[in-house]
């Protein structure tokens, strides 16, 4: 990495990568272990990923936890304004 990586909403995120992407080699998928969203492109500062949860990834992972007993949860975003 050459810089610190900045956070961005959910909305920018769809907005900028899911929706419209304009990059070089912009692909998007879903990891299928995670279901996280991952998306991939270029720029002129070389190749990039983004993963970033969403309501889908997060249903997901909620639903692991219920089969395991859990039933209470909390989120937590680390540097996110």
């Amino acid at each position: 990495s050459l810089q610190q990586g900045k956070s961005l909403s959910t909305h920018d995120i769809e907005t900028k990568y899911v929706d419209a992407c304009v990059s070089k080699n912009c692909l998007v998928t879903r990891d299928s272990d995670a279901t996280e969203t991952e998306i991939h492109y270029s720029d002129r500062t070389g190749n990039h990923i983004v993963w970033y949860e969403d309501s889908v990834s997060v249903d997901a992972k909620k639903e692991f936890l219920k089969q395991r007993g859990i039933t209470s949860f909390s989120f937590w975003a680390y540097s996110y304004y």
